[in-house]
Parts: structure tokens; C-alpha cells; sequence
């Protein structure tokens, strides 16, 4: 009895648990194997669509990074060109301001040489003026009138021509 004792208390627990463990296998085996394959392949495919979606982002960001090369380079360019040109137009506006001036001053010294021929033609005119007026009033209040003495005051007046 003890042999059946020990069997029925020791050996057929265990044996029942196999046999148990054993059912349970092969009954869950296909649900449990199935739910980790669909575990599996839905990983896959999460994992495979942040790759995509890794490889996207890294494409869409070299291409925002061209983009911005580009935009700053352009703004370069663009920069360089206006200083090229504002240099232009700078050096332009200058040189006009150059030749106004030299046209200015040229203008000047013309105007000015001629005032200053008219005015000393006017001071001739006025010297020969006065001379003559005198040598006249001269001859009037001279008390010699002899012909020597008006040839002579007159080849005096001829001598005074500027």
C-alpha cells in the first residue's frame, strides 16, 4: 500500500501535470505561435515603416539643407551684386559731381575774365574820357592858341590810346 500511497501521492501528480501541461500545449500551441507571428509580423512592419519613414525624413531633410545652402548662397550673390552696383552708381554720381564742378568753375573763370575785361575796358574808355576833357578844357583856358601848341596837345591825347 505504501507503494500505492507513495505512487498515487508523488508519481501521479506529476504525470498529471504533464498530461496537463501536455494538453494545454498542443490546444494553445497554434493560437499562442499564431499571436507571435502576427506580434512578430506586425513589428516588422511598424518597424519597416520607420525606416520609410526615417529615410524620408532624413531625404526631406538633405533637401531642406540644399535648400537652405542654396538660399544663402543666393542671398550672397545678391548682396555682393548690390554693393557691385551701389559702388557703380556711387562712383557714377561722383564722377558726374566732378565734371559739374569742372564745369562750374570753367564757367566761372569764363564769366569772370569777361567782367573783368569789361570793366577794364570801361576804365579805359573813362581814363581817355577824362583825358580828353581835360586836354580840352586845357585848350580852352590856354591863352595860346597857336597851332604848335593844339598839334602838340593833340599828338600828346594820340600817344595815350591804350
Amino acid at each position: 500500500m505504501e507503494s500505492n500511497n507513495l505512487l498515487s501521492s508523488v508519481v501521479f501528480p506529476y504525470i498529471n501535470f504533464l498530461i496537463f501541461f501536455a494538453i494545454c500545449f498542443f490546444v494553445a500551441k497554434k493560437p499562442i505561435s499564431s499571436f507571435f507571428k502576427k506580434r512578430r509580423e506586425e513589428f516588422d512592419a511598424y518597424y519597416k515603416e520607420a525606416l520609410s519613414l526615417r529615410q524620408e525624413c532624413e531625404k526631406k531633410n538633405k533637401e531642406l539643407l540644399d535648400r537652405k545652402n542654396n538660399l544663402e548662397t543666393e542671398i550672397n550673390e545678391i548682396i555682393e551684386s548690390t554693393r557691385k552696383s551701389a559702388q557703380l552708381e556711387a562712383d557714377a554720381i561722383l564722377d558726374q559731381a566732378k565734371k559739374l564742378a569742372d564745369h562750374i568753375k570753367q564757367e566761372t573763370i569764363r564769366l569772370t575774365t569777361a567782367e573783368i575785361d569789361k570793366k577794364k575796358q570801361e576804365l579805359k574808355n573813362e581814363i581817355l574820357s577824362l583825358v580828353k576833357t581835360e586836354v580840352e578844357n586845357t585848350i580852352k583856358n590856354s591863352e595860346k592858341n597857336d597851332d604848335a601848341f593844339l598839334t602838340k596837345k593833340i599828338e600828346g591825347a594820340r600817344h595815350l590810346s591804350f
